[in-house]
């Protein structure tokens, strides 16, 4: 049986597994958390990134811009 099915018919968000399924739960529920984690981490790492060329590129700009006013 697949709970989440049972919680998407409406089923009770709180009911008890089967004796043995808790730890299989538990391990879901972590490795769930590590992939959120790893995915969170990795658009602010990206957002970061996409941060520091943008200030690369204004100090370029700025840089040529005034080259071309001397």
């Amino acid at each position: 049986m697949h709970y989440g099915c049972e919680l998407a018919r409406g089923g009770d968000a709180h009911m008890e597994l089967p004796a043995g399924r808790k730890e299989d739960m538990m391990d879901y529920q972590t490795y769930l958390l590590a992939a959120n984690i790893a995915i969170w981490l990795g658009v602010g790492g990206y957002l970061a990134f996409l941060a520091a060329q943008q200030r690369r590129l204004n100090t370029r700009i700025r840089q040529m811009e005034q080259l071309s006013d001397g």
